[in-house]
């Protein structure tokens, strides 16, 4: 068994514009455990995820988290496949105002609640090669706090991506 730590960045310049002018509407996100699941579907247009998430409504439970099924929720969704994020921790400190709000669909998983958060075009390929930019629509504004830690991901031309996450995926062998 090995542990992996996946960061998931942000441009820099857009969280910082972003933070400057929403207001901070919850705060104490640091180390808030959650958990994700990405139906994919196929359209006319290309490959779709809907990302569904335990944020604010649970702390995805372990036990139950460990139960869950991609094939078996793709299958009642009827999804191409299904991806399964998570747990994952915020290292962020706080969330602003939606500026581009999804609607709220409440699906369980297994005995955990999830609403949907976001929506993502995947054009083409369902799998981007590591540390590829792509746009997903949440909407939500984030907040660092001053003093805390941020960590930083800056790619070969000096762009600068703000981790506002991490997850310990255990991969078995």
């Amino acid at each position: 068994m090995s542990t992996n730590v996946a960061p998931f960045t942000r441009a820099k310049e857009e969280i910082m514009a972003e933070s400057k002018v929403a207001e901070r509407l919850i705060d104490n996100m640091r180390g808030v455990r959650y958990g994700e699941v990405l139906p994919i579907f196929l359209r006319e247009d290309g490959l779709h995820a809907e990302v569904y998430g335990t944020q604010m409504l649970n702390d995805c439970p372990q036990h139950l988290w460990e139960k869950r099924d991609a094939a078996a929720i793709a299958k009642e969704m009827d999804a191409v496949f299904v991806k399964l994020n998570g747990p994952r921790y915020w290292v962020l400190d706080g969330f602003g105002l939606k500026v581009a709000p999804v609607e709220p669909v409440f699906r369980e998983f297994g005995g955990i609640m999830f609403r949907r958060i976001a929506t993502l075009a995947l054009g083409d390929k369902a799998t981007p090669s590591p540390y590829t930019e792509k746009y997903v629509n949440r909407g939500a504004v984030f907040f660092f706090d001053a003093g805390k830690p941020v960590y930083e991901l800056v790619n070969p031309d000096g762009k600068a991506y703000i981790c506002r996450l991490f997850a310990l995926l255990l991969t078995r062998r």
